[in-house]
């Protein structure tokens, strides 16, 4: 242990003494191109979501349908999950449909109303309807569109967020364990998810004590370092990879200077002082060495989890190994 109270136990392993990682594929499609990846559909919480605030606004009923006219979000929840005929003349025909008492009686599941098809990127996504009569739900059309299209994109931009977030995780879990053959699949997908793989880095990990009561009562504590790991934002890739456990990749060389165990160690030490007394000590964190060289992440890696694994056996009362 060092003067900072770093457990400094040496794992010494040679690049050419490294076990083969167990193998793996690395799956995804190159040719898969961005509208593929987020064919966006209304579901039933995006429709409870517009019908609840566009209630508000008007005191009338409103239906919302998927772009397969089936109606989601209905203020008469009894209508839920039928097909709305009048929704379904709206997508076909891609325009506002007036229904009078006259073409409702004709019509199935329709009562007289206003429907008006919902857009997202230039394609019909749902109809928003509006139960009423036409003539004096007109002024209401376009603002009720209007929300309920702007509930759509915040929608699908949160959907494109987790995914890339998904994406991120899942490229960080095969990279830790990556061998000679992962290599091209890896710099194919980190060119498409925006990462620099050349830049060099180092593995930590953090570990959740699930023996601590704070884990038993709080399964949420894992998330909440894993906020303060972003914010400030940082070039760290960070991915949970387990309910108890992160992993960080850290630049190795940070304004230019070699990688300094002592100042790593330094960081470390500031993270904690930002979490609540009471979750210091339900944390383990490892740092690995620096390896140079496309494997030099999972070489990293490695050496933080042995760290990690010695540390917890020779001193499980200390945070920092």
């Amino acid at each position: 242990m060092n003067s900072n109270g770093l457990f400094t136990h040496q794992v010494h392993i040679h690049i050419n003494q490294l076990p083969l990682f167990k193998q793996h594929q690395v799956s995804f499609n190159t040719d898969i191109d961005d509208s593929e990846k987020f064919m966006f559909q209304i579901d039933t919480q995006i429709a409870a979501k517009i019908v609840n605030r566009t209630m508000k606004i008007i005191g009338h009923n409103i239906n919302v349908m998927n772009a397969q006219a089936v109606i989601l979000g209905s203020g008469e929840v009894e209508r839920i999950g039928t097909i709305h005929e009048g929704a379904l003349l709206a997508i076909s025909q891609n325009r506002n449909v007036e229904i009078n008492q006259t073409i409702a009686s004709n019509l199935q599941g329709v009562k007289p109303g206003l429907n008006l098809p919902l857009h997202y990127q230039g394609q019909v996504v749902g109809v928003i309807g509006i139960t009423g009569e036409p003539d004096t739900l007109s002024h209401y059309g376009e603002l009720l569109k209007m929300t309920a299209e702007m509930i759509v994109e915040q929608a699908n931009l949160q959907e494109q967020l987790q995914w890339q977030n998904r994406q991120k995780e899942e490229f960080i879990a095969q990279l830790i364990h990556a061998n000679e053959q992962d290599l091209p699949s890896l710099k194919q997908w980190a060119l498409q998810l925006g990462i620099d793989f050349s830049v060099p880095r180092v593995a930590a990990i953090i570990e959740l004590d699930s023996h601590n009561p704070l884990y038993q009562q709080d399964n949420q504590a894992l998330k909440q370092v894993l906020y303060l790991l972003q914010n400030p934002v940082r070039d760290n890739l960070i991915a949970m990879t387990s309910l108890t456990q992160l992993v960080i990749l850290k630049p190795a060389f940070l304004d230019g200077k070699q990688f300094d165990p002592e100042l790593e160690n330094q960081r470390i030490n500031k993270l904690l002082k930002r979490l609540p007394a009471n979750m210091q000590l339900s944390l383990h964190i490892s740092l690995g060495h620096y390896f140079s060289g496309d494997l030099g992440i999972s070489y990293s890696y490695r050496t933080a989890k042995e760290t990690m694994d010695i540390g917890k056996k020779l001193h499980p009362q200390k945070s920092k190994y």
